[in-house]
């Protein structure tokens, strides 16, 4: 180990040129409710973000002295609403409407591992001047189309499921999302309540009234014992290496 500090050496990753590419869902992450802060206009929403490799061999970057398939990533509010990003996008991927007859609901978790068609475009964002992709829609694979395997280990993770190890498998920036956001349960950072509109998937916050002082009372027995936790449930990766990621792959 070395004392002496070097600066962190700034990667440049270029966003891919706007087309439709064939690609793998590798990693799906479910954030829970957080604060959107990487965007434009923050709003604290039930979030899941999505990243697939580019099968275009034209296309490959080189990370840590290796040639990588580029990555697209989308990020969406969960909502099965006809009107909803993720209901656009999902239903013509899987082929069929979103909610499963037997359970009456989504799980996006089954496209892991699945081969698509990915119309990719390219934005600038208005806080930082970088340009970015954004995936506009997406197709279900033509039959007769090799679907080809995925380079990155399969990783499914879902806030307050998964086992906090599994977090350092997800790219840098995005553990910084995670933990930074507000994610978990049903009430907001800094003890707000929030009401939550199934339809568009946004959280709205409204901050509680300051609590009125505690009186004080003697002890009456030993302290309370904290809840133990329940048992969070493996992450789904066939491997534990980590993607090999850009650090810094948000707008």
């Amino acid at each position: 180990m070395s004392r002496l500090i070097r600066p962190k050496e700034k990667k440049d990753f270029k966003p891919i040129p706007p087309g439709s590419y064939q690609a793998i869902c590798y990693m799906i992450v479910d954030c829970g409710i957080i604060s959107q802060s990487y965007k434009e206009n923050p709003k604290m929403e039930d979030t899941m973000f999505f990243y697939w490799e580019i099968l275009n061999d034209d296309l490959r970057i080189d990370v840590g002295g290796q040639l990588k398939r580029s990555m697209v990533y989308q990020d969406y509010t969960k909502s099965v609403y006809e009107n909803s990003n993720m209901y656009k996008h999902m239903k013509p991927w899987l082929g069929r409407e979103l909610l499963d007859e037997s359970t009456g609901a989504f799980d996006p978790f089954v496209l892991i591992g699945s081969a698509c068609i990915l119309n990719v475009v390219e934005n600038t964002s208005k806080k930082t001047g970088k340009k970015y992709n954004k995936v506009a829609s997406i197709l279900a694979l033509p039959k007769g189309i090799d679907p080809g395997e995925p380079e990155n280990p399969l990783v499914l993770y879902e806030v307050g499921e998964s086992p906090e190890e599994a977090l350092e498998l997800l790219p840098e920036r995005m553990r910084k999302i995670i933990r930074d956001g507000k994610t978990g349960d049903d009430t907001a950072a800094n003890s707000v309540a929030v009401s939550f509109d199934p339809a568009t998937g946004e959280v709205t916050a409204t901050p509680d009234p300051p609590a009125a002082p505690a009186t004080p009372s003697a002890p009456t027995g030993p302290p309370a014992q904290a809840a133990q936790a329940m048992p969070a449930a493996p992450t789904a990766a066939p491997t534990a290496a980590k993607p090999a990621e850009p650090e810094d792959d948000l707008p």
